[in-house]
């Protein structure tokens, strides 16, 4: 069918001029099928038939004297009968453990696997002793530890003789066990220890991908990390988020052990071949104009990515600059590099659908007004030796992957990371800077106000609860 305007609407019925006559085709259950998505959710309550929907549990987490962590978990999975309505969920039975075993499902490919995340102190880096953000210390960009549940049916994995799993309970509970001898693990001393199950198993018949919502589990006895954003709330708009291809899906909780306060941009560290070779679509071209660079020229120089925005991947400044959009003085600008895939962030086009300096659209009530002081400075470039000297490409590659934190790292301390995500300009940055606030200052900097009487960030002392210019109510 076409509109008046002559555009194609796809209605093979014919653009109607009213509503009134919909029922006389469309059955109330029919629509259903119409819309239906790959997964279940609110507003779609069906599925293709055949169709197996995952859930996902994690019953407990504990860490043992001798640092063996062991999970007791679920995987419950429910079939869409003819009509597309999923049947009563049962626990997954995983397949006998063998050599080179790559499916842990009958039916499935691939695997969710679990993450692990943690804090340390920091206290010789940073001036912070007991951080209330993972840091993830010892993993290259300080990313969560990452255990497929492949690996667990696979007897010959490099880490097989230091995992184990054991025969399901009476209720379908599994108990994965990973030894402290191992290199999967927390490190010994490690705070905040928290276990995330993600990733998603792939149906071979009918052939889809079954993304299943990610949950989390702090290890018992240790201090749950602070919930700041709802997902029940970022739900309002992304019904059903998928990060990273579907493998992180829904839960906040587990977008910020990854996001950690540590990670940088990986862009700046993409070779000249990849950017030459790399298939750039018109809109990724349009972006790389606006930020100054011109595509047709990669691979003419080695340290073409050095181009790129240096920015923070902090889930507090990520989401706060993509959110802010087109109102802020210089849009989020962001470059991901993933064994060769470019990914560009650009959001001087995005509106946000709702009111922006309305904190409780996405946070928890009580959770915006203050910056504890053992929250981690947000690292926008992560600078060694080597870099600091050369200022190449080959060495921001061996940077943005090194395992350790670095005092000429530029960073932006919590508080003022968390404002001038979206008030960016001039104005608000040099305020935020007289009062305490470290913008992209060394590490080094950001530690000895940390640790010297009277330093680091004073936002409360007029924007804390309560207080004159109180964030909580200046964003009603």
């Amino acid at each position: 069918g076409t509109t008046l305007a002559g555009a194609a609407t796809g209605h093979v019925g014919k653009a109607q001029s009213s509503d009134a006559t919909c029922a006389l085709c469309h059955a109330a259950a029919d629509i259903k099928v119409y819309h239906r998505t790959e997964n279940v959710t609110p507003h779609n309550p069906t599925v293709t038939p055949g169709l197996v929907t995952f859930t996902y549990e994690i019953d407990s987490a504990a860490v043992s004297s001798s640092n063996d962590l062991t999970i007791k978990f679920r995987i419950n999975k429910a079939t869409a009968d003819a009509s597309g309505v999923l049947g009563t969920a049962t626990p997954v039975t995983f397949v006998t453990a063998a050599a080179g075993l790559a499916n842990p499902v009958s039916g499935f490919t691939g695997a969710p696997g679990f993450l692990l995340a943690y804090a340390t102190d920091v206290t010789t880096t940073d001036g912070i002793a007991a951080p209330i953000d993972y840091n993830n210390t010892g993993v290259a960009q300080a990313q969560a530890v990452s255990v497929s549940l492949a690996n667990f049916v696979n007897t010959t994995h490099a880490n097989a003789a230091n995992q184990s799993l054991s025969a399901p309970d009476a209720s379908g509970y599994y108990t994965a066990t990973l030894k402290g001898t191992g290199t999967l693990k927390f490190p010994v001393g490690a705070k905040l220890r928290t276990v995330g199950l993600q990733g998603y198993f792939t149906q071979v018949s009918p052939a889809f991908a079954r993304h299943a919502v990610a949950v989390v589990k702090t290890v018992t006895g240790d201090t749950a990390r602070r919930t700041v954003v709802d997902k029940e709330k970022c739900a309002n708009c992304h019904e059903w988020f998928e990060g990273h291809g579907g493998n992180r899906v829904k839960e906040t909780q587990v977008c910020v052990m990854c996001h950690v306060p540590g990670l940088a941009t990986s862009g700046r560290g993409a070779t000249a071949a990849q950017l030459k070779a790399y298939a750039w679509s018109t809109a990724d071209k349009k972006k790389l104009t606006d930020w100054g660079i011109d595509s047709t020229t990669f691979g003419a120089g080695a340290d073409d990515a050095l181009k790129y925005p240096v920015t923070t991947n902090n889930f507090k400044d990520l989401i706060h600059g993509i959110h802010a959009g087109r109102e802020r003085v210089t849009p989020f600008m962001d470059a991901r590099n993933r064994t060769g895939t470019q990914t560009l962030l650009d959001m001087r086009r995005m509106d946000f659908p709702g009111v922006l300096k309305n904190c409780e659209t996405c946070h928890v009530t009580g959770t915006y007004s203050n910056v504890s002081s053992s929250a981690l400075a947000s690292t926008f470039e992560h600078i060694n030796a080597a870099y600091a000297t050369t200022k190449t490409q080959v060495n921001a590659l061996a940077s943005i992957s090194a395992t350790s934190v670095s005092s000429t790292d530029k960073v932006t301390s919590p508080f003022a990371a968390a404002c001038i995500s979206c008030h960016d300009s001039v104005a608000a940055q040099s305020h935020v800077a007289k009062n305490g606030g470290a913008i992209q200052v060394t590490r080094a900097t950001f530690a000895t106000n940390n640790t010297t009487a009277g330093g680091g960030e004073a936002c409360v002392t007029c924007h804390g609860t309560g207080k004159s210019e109180d964030i909580a109510v200046k964003h009603k």
